[in-house]
């Protein structure tokens, strides 16, 4: 097989496939924006702003419920990582928007997932629920959050989480996919290379190399990239859309730029109480390029430096 394995990696330069390269970060924000964020808002609202810049959760989401609870998200730690239960900020109890939705994060990966399982640890069960501090509104949360914000960098608010959490989830999971697709695409087609061996066991060098080079395997390589391709950048839309507590994935387009995603959101998983609806839409802005020119970092400025106050 050293002979598929020579071939498979011409074609996969020749393809410019990568599975890793450059970090991109956040155009004209400093590393450690979120951060500074988090810093300088008032106490009361610490733990929220803590929560959408790990989440991206909307901060009308902490007036909600999950069936009996009272309103916010419910934090635990379970099996060692920090799981996130968000109520849907949109559901309409019919059709709109997903009733709750899961998210699961490595404290390891992320400062403000290893600040609050810290801080569940000094909590009898392990779980604790964030909602709006008592006697404040989302309209009060939001307010302060902008001006805050605006006071640090000019047009930044409590939103500007959410689209920097949709920006590293999209270049996370492309990327991740992207690295799917590769190792899925080199065992098919050496799949199909096995094939050719088990019909021809005698087949020379020579022959090998023939045929691997031939418009008979390439055609069938091919093809197979093709729905590979699609299969996957359809997996990848569906887990930013339970990411972002979206129905569907059309909506995805207006949150983040896969670009400018930064990584080391530290989440291992999305999951959300509905389906999710596979919009007709094409793919991310150059999303191809994106996936094969930028890479995962699981630590970063950003998300991984220590926040001056971290509540208690």
């Amino acid at each position: 097989m050293s002979i598929f394995k020579n071939w498979f990696i011409e074609y996969k330069n020749y393809k410019g496939y990568k599975k890793n390269s450059k970090r991109k970060s956040l155009r004209g924000l400093p590393a450690n924006w979120q951060l500074q964020l988090v810093d300088q808002v008032s106490p009361e609202y610490r733990l929220n702003v803590i929560l959408i810049a790990l989440t991206g959760c909307r901060p009308v989401e902490f007036s909600k419920i999950i069936k009996d609870n009272p309103p916010g998200a419910i934090i635990q730690i379970e099996g060692g990582n920090l799981k996130i239960q968000l109520p849907g900020g949109k559901h309409d109890g019919k059709h709109k928007g997903h009733e709750h939705r899961t998210l699961y994060f490595d404290p390891g990966q992320n400062h403000f997932a290893k600040g609050l399982v810290d801080l569940l640890k000094d909590s009898d069960d392990g779980k604790r629920i964030i909602g709006l501090p008592e006697g404040k509104t989302v309209k009060q949360l939001r307010d302060h959050g902008w001006y805050i914000g605006n006071k640090l960098f000019p047009g930044v608010s409590l939103y500007s989480l959410r689209h920097a959490f949709a920006s590293n989830i999209k270049g996370e999971v492309c990327r991740k996919s992207e690295t799917d697709f590769i190792d899925e695409l080199e065992k098919e087609a050496a799949s199909r290379f096995r094939l050719f061996l088990d019909s021809n066991p005698n087949a020379s060098i020579k022959a090998q190399k023939n045929y691997l080079a031939s418009s008979e395997f390439k055609e069938l390589v091919f093809q197979r990239e093709k729905e590979l391709r699609e299969e996957i950048r359809i997996d990848h839309k569906k887990e930013i859309a339970r990411a972002l507590g979206q129905a569907s994935t059309k909506t995805q387009q207006n949150y983040g730029l896969l670009l400018l995603g930064r990584g080391g959101s530290g989440m291992l998983k999305a999951e959300a109480s509905g389906s999710v609806k596979v919009a007709n839409a094409k793919p991310f802005k150059s999303e191809s390029k994106a996936c094969t020119s930028a890479s995962v970092s699981s630590q970063n400025q950003d998300n991984n430096s220590s926040p001056r106050n971290f509540p208690r």
